[in-house]
């Protein structure tokens, strides 16, 4: 149970804390990502939503769709062999980091430095693949929600500045 995030990043979002849509909060634009549309089978991205087919996995449309199991076809509700996926993306790159470093040291501020150093995160760069590991018993006695939000905010908000550090950019695929 729960909602996860991966690309350059992986995690799992806080159960009854963290909003999909978390990552906006790293944006100088207000605007939330569009859901975006998979081809059943290989679930690559459409891009083009004319190309009725995924041209990358399949030579034509007719082999896409004989690769497509009876309850998929049920669902095409137009020529289209893709779906709306469940999930929105984020892309950050080397423009964003100065405006993710303000946001977070607005969150450490509200935080203070004892709680932080408490928390001890640690993120975890193997491959490029970073996940954040903090010491949760640090919440134990926190019981305001939305300060819990702040802090869970402020982690993965120091994944992604880590990781546009490290590789220059950091794209999420976010479950909704």
């Amino acid at each position: 149970m729960g909602r996860y995030y991966n690309g350059t990043i992986s995690g799992k979002f806080w159960f009854g804390i963290q909003d999909s849509h978390d990552a906006s909060n790293f944006k100088q634009s207000l605007i939330l990502p569009k859901p975006y549309y998979e081809y059943y089978v290989c679930a690559c991205y459409v891009i083009n939503i004319n190309q009725y087919y995924c041209c990358n996995c399949f030579s034509d449309y007719n082999s896409h769709l004989s690769s497509m199991d009876e309850s998929d076809k049920l669902a095409i509700d137009s020529e289209l062999l893709a779906f709306k996926s469940n999930n929105v993306n984020y892309e950050f790159d080397a423009s964003d980091l100065e405006f993710i470093e303000n946001k977070l040291i607005e969150l450490e501020n509200i935080i203070g430095y004892n709680l932080i150093k408490n928390l001890d995160l640690k993120i975890d760069d193997e491959d490029n693949f970073f996940e954040y590991n903090i010491n949760y018993s640090a919440l134990d006695y926190i019981t305001d929600e939305s300060f819990i939000k702040i802090i869970a905010l402020w982690c993965f908000g120091k994944q992604i500045e880590k990781a546009i550090i490290m590789t220059g950019n950091c794209n999420i695929n976010c479950e909704l």
